[in-house]
């Protein structure tokens, strides 16, 4: 049978240390993958206590075999719900991410699973020139500069922000009428019924007048 593809999400250091060791051991990761999940039932125990920390932001195509598979299955307790949608007590990528990092931060154990690994030192090493690669590139990433256009949206902003007050203000002086007319739907006397306020208010004549 073909081998089954099965994608992981690792953390950028994990997925360093993967590559490089992968490098010295002249495997593919999937080889080095299946070599420690067939290792790992016996400390099983002592690295599923201890959640792996980090953003998973680094992806890797594994192409595993089927008995690789049927053994990750046992291993991460594999069952099927009355819909016969698979059900696993842990997942499969958290299993993986956990192991490698047991194996990866403990030498000892890398070499009872790993035929032909490095020696204890050398491990440490690399463990060592890959954390601090990693550092170097966060360190560089944070004092990068950021993008150049965003600069200038920031420079153009306040002129951006004169523009729209000059158009709105255009439209506000076309929608007003002109200074001293009066609006088209007024006549041109008072109106009706409204009675201008002269200042000579007559008073009845009184009864001597008459």
């Amino acid at each position: 049978m073909a081998n089954i593809l099965l994608s992981v999400r690792l953390s950028p250091r994990l997925a360093a240390i993967l590559d490089r060791a992968t490098q010295h051991l002249d495997c593919s990761p999937s080889e080095l993958v299946e070599m420690l999940l067939r290792g790992s039932r016996a400390y099983q125990e002592e690295f599923l206590r201890i959640p792996v920390q980090g953003r998973f932001t680094e992806k890797r195509n594994l192409r595993l075999r089927p008995e690789t598979i049927q053994e990750l299955r046992r291993l991460t307790g594999y069952k099927e719900d009355p819909f016969g949608e698979p059900v696993y007590d842990i997942e499969r990528s958290t299993y993986i991410r956990s192991t490698l990092a047991y194996f990866f931060s403990n030498s000892q154990a890398f070499q009872s699973v790993v035929p032909d690994a490095l020696r204890a030192e050398e491990w440490a090493r690399i463990l060592k020139e890959e954390v601090q690669t990693l550092r170097t590139r966060q360190t560089a990433r944070a004092a990068r500069p950021g993008d150049p256009r965003i600069g200038v949206l920031i420079l153009l902003l306040p002129f951006l922000v004169l523009l729209i007050i000059g158009i709105v203000d255009l439209f506000k002086g076309s929608a007003e009428p002109p200074h001293g007319t009066r609006p088209p739907d007024l006549p041109n006397g008072p109106e009706e019924g409204l009675g201008e306020d002269t200042g000579n208010e007559s008073n009845p004549p009184s009864k001597e007048e008459r």
